[in-house]
């Protein structure tokens, strides 16, 4: 009985001792995170694939902190684009005590780099305080820094956005940027409870027209004036269910008078702006000689009227032009607005 009780004790002590260290083992090993993360992503972003996942280096001690460096992979979205992804750092602290002593996670990205056919993120920081509960996670607060982001060759700089979130939403609240000459601000709202919802508020203010040029020079190279406005956005997954936008320029603008004329022409086929048609022949003598139009006011607004539909008002006055108008009219879009990336390709291009 002795020599089974020893070789029972021996047992009972070995055990822990293995399964400890067998947790140890996995925690460093590389092929367990590769493995794990893609998996945890599919069963919480439901149609979203993370692929080729590779880790240069890992560490995790028995303080219950973890760091990894170089890691890589693409990241197969819904509407099937491919996102590549190039971290530099990652840094997990507490999670032992996360578990023991109900403390939070600290999460700290650095250098993170994210790149697709649509948008680009270069060296994003993020840093999250995590408070963990057996039910889960139920609060995210962190900070959000990028130095560049650039969507459809539009860039914005300076990027800083406070994270919040819990019971499955996240806040991108007073988030802001610098974008030519300008800023913008917004508030974002992801609810991923049942799909992916969202809601987005944008604020634009002062930004200089003719810069946006070293985006767009076929159109902007030639404009004139600071744009202030609003875009509200609003939608399930890739599909949007309201759009508004709203912009105007306070203190006036210089517009080509050949792009002046094209969107006269546009208004007029739309069976609206028959007060703008005495004016469409001057516009054209204007365009052929190259010149530009100056405006006192420009305001302009689109709103969603269904997935087909915008209906849109114009405010324009030009002393030149001896024009002070408004025009409201409806445009059909062909095909509708199918997804985010549809409307902000029409939006940027």
């Amino acid at each position: 009985m002795s020599r089974l009780f020893k070789i029972a004790r021996r047992v009972v002590i070995i055990t822990p001792l293995l399964v400890l260290g067998g947790g140890y083992w996995l925690l460093n090993s590389e092929w367990f995170f590769e493995k794990a993360v893609p998996a945890a992503v599919r069963i919480l972003a439901k149609g979203v694939e993370v692929q080729d996942l590779r880790i240069g280096s890992q560490k995790f001690d028995w303080s219950g902190n973890f760091s990894a460096e170089n890691i890589t992979g693409q990241c197969l979205l819904a509407n099937k684009d491919q996102v590549d992804i190039d971290l530099k750092r990652l840094k997990i602290s507490h999670i032992l005590n996360s578990v023991l002593r109900k403390e939070s996670v600290l999460f700290d990205l650095k250098d993170l780099n994210l790149s697709s056919a649509f948008f680009k993120v270069h060296e994003a920081s993020v840093v999250a305080d995590v408070p963990a509960t057996r039910e889960g996670i139920e609060e995210i607060n962190g900070d959000l820094r990028v130095s560049t982001v650039n969507v459809l060759g539009y860039e914005f700089s300076d990027v800083t956005s406070p994270i919040s979130g819990g019971q499955n939403k996240v806040r991108w609240n007073d988030g802001q940027a610098e974008f030519y000459g300008g800023k913008v601000g917004w508030q974002i709202l992801l609810d991923y409870d049942q799909g992916v919802a969202y809601s987005m508020d944008v604020k634009i203010g002062n930004v200089d027209l003719h810069q946006l040029k070293h985006a767009n020079a076929a159109f902007f190279s030639e404009i004139q004036g600071h744009v202030f406005g609003s875009v509200q956005l609003r939608g399930q997954g890739q599909d949007i269910e309201a759009l508004k936008i709203f912009l105007y320029i306070p203190g006036g603008g210089e517009v080509p008078a050949d792009m002046l004329a094209a969107l006269f022409d546009f208004i007029s086929q739309t069976g609206a702006g028959q007060t703008l048609g005495p004016l469409q022949k001057e516009l054209k003598l204007l365009a052929g000689k190259g010149v530009s139009v100056h405006l006192e006011k420009f305001r302009v607004s689109l709103e969603s009227q269904s997935d087909k539909k915008l209906s849109a008002g114009l405010d324009l006055s030009s002393l030149k032009l001896n024009l002070d108008t408004h025009v409201s009219f409806d445009i059909n879009v062909e095909g509708g607005w199918k997804n985010t990336s549809r409307v902000l390709q029409t939006i940027f291009q």
